[in-house]
């Protein structure tokens, strides 16, 4: 896949991934996101882009869950 293929793809994710910087991986043949959403560092690596979304979300996810706090 060419750059331009790469560089159509990283923005497509990157639309749907608010909150995440998304930029191709060649050093794994992927993707990579690093991610603003949570407290601590959170960098998740895919080698494509549904999976990259799925993880992400995930991450979200459990991120917002581990932020609530009981009363």
């Amino acid at each position: 896949m060419g750059e331009e293929q790469w560089a159509v793809i990283v923005a497509q994710v990157q639309r749907r991934l608010p909150g995440w910087v998304i930029v191709r991986a060649p050093y794994h043949g992927g993707l990579s996101a690093f991610g603003a959403c949570t407290r601590q560092t959170t960098v998740i690596d895919a080698s494509d882009p549904d999976t990259l979304i799925a993880l992400c979300r995930a991450a979200e996810l459990a991120a917002a869950s581990s932020a609530r706090t009981t009363p």
